[in-house]
C-alpha cells in the first residue's frame, strides 16, 4: 500500500496512543472510501488532532494510497489468544441458550409453536452461532481499539456496503468507553428499537385438510408405489433395509473412471458409499434405497446402481416426495409467525444477546426473526415429509453426510424406529456447534441428533468426546471416504489429457491456489457473501506473490475457488495480476480435484481438507495462515492441518517455502513423507477401503427388525 503504514509495532502503537494529551481522533473505516478517509484526516489537521484510520472489519478493503496516513488493522488489536478465548465464549453461549427461561415460564429448549410440532431450536441455534461470533468479535475489537488508543474523538467513515451494519455497534462500544463521537460525516443510523409485539395467541393450525388434499395424497401414493415396486423385484425375504441420503445432481462432480471408462459421480459428503453400501447390503441380504435430496445425478453413459441391481437397490429423488414439504410451508408459517414475534420481543431472550455489557440484539433482530421463522417452518415441514417417507420405506438404517445439521431427518428416523449414522466432516471446532444440542438439565438432546457419528480420524473422536461429553451415541474413526477415490484412481489418470484440458503446458510446474476469499460463513444483513477466510487484501497479496514466483520459475497457477467464493473478485484479480500465468478453474466444471491435483506440484490454501487430497496425489500442500484467519478459526485448527502441510504465516514466507520445495527433490520428498505419515490420525486410512469400512460398520451396528417380504437375487456387483 505504498506509504500507508501496516501493522505497527508496539513502540509505534504506544507513541500513537496518547491518552494524557487527548489529541488523537480515530476514523473507523467501514468501506474503502478514500474520499471519506481523506476528509476525516483534513478535518483532524484543521482541528489540531492526529488522525488515525482503523479498518473496522478485516473484510473491508484497504482504501487507496493516502500519503502519510496510519492505517491500522483489526489484527493489530486482537491477539490469536484473544480470538481463541472468544471462540470458547461463543460455544459456551450456544450451550447456555437452551436454558434461558422465557417470560412464559418455559425454557427456550422447549419453545415451539404448540401442537405436536417439533421444537425448532435445534434447527436454528447452530446456524445462528457463526453470526453471533461475527458480532461478538466486533464488540471485542471495538473495545480493544477504544482501550488501546483512548482517542479524544472518533468518527465512522464510509458507512455503506457489507460492513455498514457494524457502525451502530461501534457507537455503542465507544460511548460506553466515554469517547466522544464527532460524526463530521453522516452519522450511522441506529437500529430501530424493537417494540413489544401485541399479545396475540398462536393460532392452532389444523393440518388435517392439507393431508387430505389430492396433491398431498398423490405424493404418498407415489412413495407407496415405489416401495411396492422395489419389494416386488426381489426374491425371498430381506433381513434389513438401509437408506443412503446423497446431495443430488447440484452437489456432485463427474469423473470418467480410468478403470471402466464410464462416468462416475463424486460427492464429497458420501463419496464411494453407494458402491460400498451396495456390496455390504448384498452380502447381508439387505435392501438399499438411495435418496437424493435434489434431482438424480445424470450424465451421458452413466448407469445408476438401481439400474444395475434392481433386485435390491432403488432410488428416490427429492422432487418425488418434496411436494409434501411445499404444501406444509404455508400453514406452518401461519403458526410460527406470531410465536417467533413474541420470542423476539421476550426480554429474557433479548438479554441472552448482551456481551461484555454491550447489547448486540438490535444489530440483528431482523436477522433473528427471519432466520428463526424460516428454520422453524423448515423443521416442521421437512420433519413431516421425512417421517411420512420413512413410515412407508421402513428403513432400519439411515446413513448420510452431515445428518447432525439436519435435525428433521434424525427426528423422523427416531420416530419411525430407524438408526441414523452421520458422516461427520471436518477437523477441529468447525465440526462442533451442530452437535452441542444440550437440554437445560445438561443432558444431550437425542431425538433430533444422529445415533452415531462416522468421523475421519482418531483426532476427531477425541475432540468430539471432549467437546460434547453428554453425547451418548457412538463415535467411530472410519476414514474419509473421499480418500478412496484418490488412492484408487490417481495413478491411472491420463496426465497429458488433463493438462491439455486445463490449458497447461506439457511439463511446467503447476501451483494450485485454492485459498477462499469469501464463503457463506456468518452471513451479515444485506450481504451477498459472508465472512472472508482470507481478507480481499491478503488474497490479493498472496496471489501477486504466487504470480511473481510463477514468472520467475516458468510455472503456471490454477486458481481453484470454493463454490461460494466471490467469483467476480477472483476473476478480476486474475485479469489484473495474472500476467498470463493464472488459469481459472472453478469446481464442478469438468475438472474435479482428483484430476487437477494429479498434475500439480504445490497446493496453496488455508486449513483445507484439500490438503489430504493433495498428499494422496503426491502433491505437497502449503498452509497459509494470515492473521485475520484467527478471527474465524481457532489456532489449534491451524496446528492440526499443519501436521499434513507446510505451514507459513505470510506471503513472503509462502514464496520462500515453495522455492525451497521446488529447488530440492529431497525437501519435497521429505515434506510428502511427513504429511503422509500424519494423515491417518486426521483423515483415517489411506488404503482405499474407508467407504467399505463405513458401510460395514453402519450395517453391523444397526439392530435388525423382523424380516421383510423380499430378498435380493444372488447377483454379483460389477
Amino acid at each position: 500500500m505504498g506509504d500507508t503504514k501496516h501493522r505497527p509495532d508496539k513502540k509505534m502503537q504506544a507513541k500513537a496512543s496518547i491518552s494524557s494529551e487527548k489529541s488523537t481522533a480515530l476514523g473507523l473505516l467501514f468501506s474503502a472510501d478514500e474520499a471519506a478517509a481523506k476528509a476525516f484526516l483534513d478535518r483532524c489537521e484543521a482541528e489540531g488532532l492526529t488522525g488515525i484510520l482503523v479498518r473496522a472489519s478485516y473484510e473491508v478493503r484497504m482504501p487507496a494510497k493516502l500519503a502519510g496516513a496510519t492505517v491500522r488493522q483489526p489484527m493489530d488489536y486482537l491477539s490469536p489468544e484473544a480470538c481463541d478465548a472468544l471462540h470458547e465464549k461463543v460455544l459456551a453461549w450456544q450451550e447456555k441458550l437452551p436454558s434461558v427461561r422465557l417470560g412464559s415460564g418455559v425454557r427456550l429448549a422447549d419453545w415451539s409453536a404448540g401442537d405436536n410440532h417439533p421444537a425448532p431450536l435445534w434447527a436454528w441455534i447452530a446456524t445462528l452461532t457463526p453470526y453471533v461470533q461475527v458480532t461478538m468479535r466486533a464488540v471485542l475489537l471495538f473495545a480493544a481499539i477504544a482501550d488501546q488508543e483512548k482517542p479524544a474523538a472518533f468518527d465512522c467513515l464510509g458507512v455503506s456496503g457489507d460492513a455498514a451494519w457494524l457502525a451502530p455497534l461501534a457507537v455503542k462500544v465507544f460511548e460506553q468507553a466515554n469517547i466522544e463521537p464527532r460524526f463530521w460525516g453522516q452519522p450511522p443510523a441506529r437500529p430501530a428499537r424493537v417494540l413489544p409485539w401485541p399479545r396475540i395467541r398462536t393460532p392452532k393450525i389444523d393440518y388435517r385438510p392439507v393431508r387430505r388434499r389430492a396433491s398431498y395424497l398423490r405424493v404418498i401414493a407415489a412413495l407407496e408405489a415405489h416401495e411396492r415396486q422395489a419389494r416386488s423385484l426381489g426374491l425371498g425375504g430381506f433381513k434389513g433395509h438401509a437408506v443412503l441420503i446423497m446431495r443430488g445432481a447440484k452437489g456432485v462432480e463427474w469423473l470418467v473412471s480410468p478403470q471402466t471408462g464410464r462416468p462416475a459421480f463424486l460427492d464429497e459428503y458420501s463419496e464411494g458409499l453407494p458402491e460400498a453400501l451396495a456390496q455390504a447390503c448384498r452380502d447381508r441380504h439387505w435392501r438399499l434405497t438411495i435418496i437424493y435430496e435434489g434431482p438424480k445425478p445424470v450424465a451421458d453413459g452413466y448407469r445408476s446402481l438401481a439400474e444395475t441391481h434392481p433386485s435390491f437397490i432403488s432410488e428416490l429423488a427429492g422432487p418425488t416426495f418434496g411436494g409434501l414439504a411445499s404444501q406444509l410451508r404455508v400453514p406452518a408459517r401461519e403458526q410460527y409467525e406470531p410465536a417467533v414475534a413474541r420470542l423476539i420481543a421476550d426480554r429474557a431472550f433479548r438479554k441472552a444477546f448482551v456481551f461484555d455489557g454491550v447489547d448486540m440484539f438490535d444489530q440483528f433482530s431482523d436477522y433473528l426473526a427471519r432466520s428463526i421463522l424460516n428454520l422453524s417452518v423448515l423443521m416442521t415441514s421437512q420433519s413431516e415429509t421425512w417421517e411420512k417417507t420413512f413410515e412407508i420405506l421402513k428403513p432400519n438404517l439411515v446413513l448420510g453426510g452431515r445428518l447432525e445439521a439436519k435435525p428433521w431427518i434424525n427426528l423422523a428416523a427416531s420416530r419411525t424406529g430407524a438408526r441414523t449414522v452421520s458422516i461427520k466432516l471436518g477437523i477441529g471446532d468447525e465440526m462442533t456447534p451442530s452437535i452441542l444440542a444440550r437440554r437445560p438439565d445438561g443432558s444431550h438432546e437425542t431425538e433430533s441428533q444422529p445415533d452415531a457419528l462416522a468421523v475421519w480420524g482418531e483426532h476427531q473422536v477425541e475432540h468430539l468426546r471432549r467437546r460434547a461429553p453428554t453425547y451418548g451415541g457412538d463415535i467411530k474413526a472410519l476414514g474419509r471416504t473421499r480418500s478412496d477415490t484418490f488412492v484408487r484412481a490417481t495413478n491411472a489418470l491420463d496426465h497429458a489429457r488433463i493438462r491439455e484440458k486445463l490449458g497447461l503446458a506439457p511439463s511446467s510446474p503447476v501451483i494450485v491456489w485454492a485459498a477462499t476469499c469469501r464463503t457463506r460463513w456468518g452471513l451479515w444483513p444485506n450481504q451477498t457473501a459472508g465472512s472472508a477466510v482470507l481478507s480481499p487484501d491478503s488474497w490479493e497479496t498472496a496471489f501477486k506473490a504466487l504470480v511473481k514466483l510463477a514468472v520467475r520459475r516458468d510455472a503456471q497457477i490454477v486458481v481453484r475457488p470454493h463454490p461460494v467464493d466471490d467469483m467476480a473478485f477472483i476473476a478480476d484479480q486474475i485479469k489484473r495480476h495474472g500476467k498470463g500465468r493464472a488459469i481459472f478453474s472453478a469446481g464442478r466444471q469438468g475438472t474435479p480435484n482428483i484430476e487437477l491435483l494429479s498434475v500439480s506440484d504445490i497446493l496453496v490454501s488455508g486449513v483445507s481438507s484439500m490438503f489430504a487430497e493433495a498428499i494422496l496425489s503426491n502433491c505437497v500442500a502449503v498452509n497459509l495462515w494470515s492473521p485475520e484467519i484467527s478471527l474465524i478459526y481457532e489456532t489449534s485448527r491451524f496446528d492440526h492441518y499443519s501436521e499434513i502441510s507446510e505451514a507459513v504465516r505470510s506471503a513472503r514466507e509462502m514464496e520462500q517455502r515453495i522455492d525451497a520445495l521446488l529447488d530440492s527433490p529431497e525437501n519435497y520428498a521429505a515434506a510428502l513423507e511427513r504429511a503422509r505419515a500424519n494423515l491417518p490420525r486426521y483423515f483415517g486410512g489411506i488404503e482405499g477401503d474407508n467407504a467399505s469400512n463405513t458401510a460395514v460398520w453402519a450395517l453391523e451396528t444397526t439392530p435388525i427388525k423382523a424380516p421383510q417380504e423380499t430378498e435380493p437375487a444372488a447377483e454379483a456387483l460389477a
